[in-house]
């Protein structure tokens, strides 16, 4: 029976994240558009030693050709795995390189030459995949049920977080892996056989080592998370006095930031004295506008990951310990219905005395340090995240999941004994298709449809990108990349741009990029051209693309 009951598992993990997976390649078809963070995990991981093209000299000063900024995204023949190259690149920037590593390698093997949103998102899926399968065993490990780990699968694999993970190209999905397995491995070591024997495995103490070294070298706020996870499991080994697995297990973790600050020493830098490192230190220190951060988050928490039900879930749960302490320690009711007379009644009496039974589970010390590590990690991101965007929160997504579904087979099996399971899994799978149709999908870039449209009948002609803030200019280099030559020039400063005007060929019309309907801005760049030019707003998509005439 118990070999018949495993095999229906395996065969109904198989097909959900079979299924799963085909909707995530369904909404990644729809992908059209990139964010401007996309597009620097294009140049960071495949351009030689280049790691910014706005730092080029040539930057503002000269025109690019389609070849130049082609170069910029894509990896080319002779630079097919320069992993030194995406090393110097990442020291540069603000992240560990080994995501970029990856995405490198892909990159390398099959899209030579090519921009392709395909790159990043087989890396994704491939992330996805293995959550799943992590979050299946972290899920039944501490809960001892098939049925749960399923639905945690169920629930998290189709929520609108998971979507946003696999269209975004960026870490986010390694990094989400990365914590899912750290929390596996350490509900292993909650196991009996650990405490009782009072030390830990060698096998399971290295995967501590490597899963921390790994999300340490992916991304910097793997640091948060484990911060609070060690702290609150060296607090719960300090209370069940077990020094010796205290010992190692401190040991290991300490070991693992040594190693990754020896292999990647930049991340000193990055993190102490780098733009965003100062940046989050100083948000740490104000309180001014973290009351409205944490609304904000609370709302992107909502939408990605308890189908926008937040709020009715809260006042659900608030409503029910009402009646759980009505129903312990003042009055107790009871519902009759008579099948005969079809009459329901509702009785109660006053509770004479107060007797409660707490029967808490094995695993019950786990779910409280998990618990308490996700609000902590939560609060802390709502404080120095410099955006207040769901990439920050991501995985924190599956590991929710697995407490909404052993709430969700709770209630089942109290309220609906015989068919408890059908229920709440058809009331997932309803909510989760609501959720895809109220959205958003904060990375797939709908609406530039339209802009695509435009911009794809002039592609023979040369542009102009007048922007404001110099890392501006490259949010649109895959689309630009598709014309003869690009010119970025700085709105308020249209010197280099006329000394070079005459360098392209502009007789039959170019196409001008700005930020926003800026008239100063315009009013300046028209007074270039002595003889007057027509201007005509294509779209206002993301930012105003017009064609201009009569150059």
């Amino acid at each position: 029976m118990h070999v018949l009951h495993a095999n229906k598992t395996r065969v109904a993990m198989v097909t959900l994240v079979a299924i799963q997976l085909i909707v995530m390649i369904l909404f990644s078809m729809q992908k059209i558009g990139y964010h401007m963070d996309e597009i620097l995990s294009y140049g960071l991981a495949n351009s030689y030693f280049d790691p910014f093209i706005t730092s080029e000299e040539q930057y503002g000063m000269e025109w690019y050709t389609s070849e130049e900024l082609q170069d910029y995204l894509t990896v080319d023949n002779q630079d097919r795995f320069s992993y030194d190259s995406v090393v110097y690149n990442q020291e540069q920037d603000v992240h560990p390189p080994l995501w970029y590593a990856l995405f490198h390698t892909i990159n390398s093997c099959f899209f030579v030459g090519v921009f392709s949103k395909w790159s990043g998102i087989i890396l994704n899926l491939i992330c996805f995949i293995c959550i799943d399968i992590v979050l299946y065993f972290f899920a039944k490990q501490i809960s001892s049920s098939r049925a749960i780990a399923v639905l945690s699968v169920l629930i998290w694999g189709f929520s609108l977080g998971a979507i946003n993970m696999v269209t975004f190209i960026r870490m986010y999905a390694l990094l989400t892996l990365w914590t899912i397995l750290f929390v596996y491995l350490h509900s292993c070591l909650l196991n009996h056989a650990t405490i009782q024997s009072g030390k830990i495995s060698s096998k399971l103490l290295l995967g501590l080592i490597v899963v921390t070294i790994l999300g340490i070298l992916t991304q910097y706020y793997f640091l948060i998370f484990t911060f609070f996870i060690c702290g609150l499991w060296c607090v719960y080994l300090l209370w069940k006095k077990k020094w010796k697995i205290l010992i190692q297990y401190s040991c290991g973790e300490l070991f693992a930031v040594i190693f990754c600050v020896i292999v990647f020493p930049a991340m000193i830098k990055h993190i102490f004295s780098g733009y965003r490192g100062e940046a989050a230190f100083s948000a740490l220190a104000e309180s001014e506008a973290w009351t409205e951060h944490l609304k904000t988050y609370l709302s992107i928490f909502s939408h990605s990951i308890v189908w926008g039900c937040l709020k009715l879930l809260s006042i659900l749960a608030i409503l029910f310990l009402i009646y759980w302490v009505i129903q312990n320690f003042f009055m107790k009711f009871e519902v009759h219905y008579n099948n005969q007379s079809h009459e329901l009644k509702v009785t109660g009496r006053r509770c004479d005395s107060i007797k409660l039974q707490w029967a808490l589970p094995s695993q019950c010390a786990f779910y409280i340090i998990v618990a308490t590590a996700c609000i902590a990690y939560f609060l802390m991101i709502t404080r120095i995240a410099p955006y207040q965007a769901d990439r920050y929160i991501m995985p924190l997504f599956p590991i929710v999941a697995v407490y909404m579904a052993n709430m969700l087979c709770w209630i089942g099996k109290r309220y609906f004994p015989k068919r408890g399971m059908a229920i709440i899994i058809a009331l997932c799978v309803v909510l989760s298709c609501i959720s895809w149709k109220v959205g958003p999908y904060n990375y797939l870039f709908l609406d530039n449809a339209a802009r695509n449209e435009i911009t794809a009948q002039y592609e023979d002609l040369p542009v102009i990108v007048l922007y404001s803030a110099r890392w501006k200019g490259t949010v649109f280099a895959d689309e630009l990349a598709e014309h003869p030559a690009v010119f970025f020039c700085e709105a308020d400063n249209l010197t280099n741009l006329e000394e070079k005007l005459h360098e392209q060929d502009i007789s039959n019309g170019f196409l001008l990029y700005t930020e926003s309907d800026d008239d100063q801005a315009i009013k300046n760049f028209m007074e270039l051209f002595a003889d007057g030019i027509e201007l005509e707003k294509m779209t206002n998509v993301r930012g105003n693309i017009y064609l201009v005439e009569g150059a």
